[in-house]
């Protein structure tokens, strides 16, 4: 899959197209958010006509998610806390 940026201890809260994660150890957040991601990738190959779609809220929390706005094949992230 392709990766674009938009600038714009684990929780996880899975519903059928949506994982939230809280990840307060900037050590884990590589490593977790690949695992989420990986996740949504498998469920995407199944979805035909949607991607994946990466959002960051704060510091410590994003969502990982199928969506129709995102092209299929394709890992979007959104950073919704860009650095000012």
């Amino acid at each position: 899959m392709r990766r674009r940026w938009v600038t714009g201890s684990v929780l996880r809260k899975k519903g059928p197209l949506l994982t939230l994660c809280s990840i307060a150890d900037r050590k884990d957040l590589d490593h977790k958010l690949n695992v989420e991601v990986d996740a949504a990738i498998q469920k995407a190959f199944g979805s035909l006509g949607q991607g994946v779609l990466v959002t960051r809220h704060d510091r410590e929390t994003f969502t990982i998610e199928l969506s129709a706005d995102v092209p299929h094949g394709t890992i979007l992230e959104l950073d919704l806390c860009a650095r000012r």
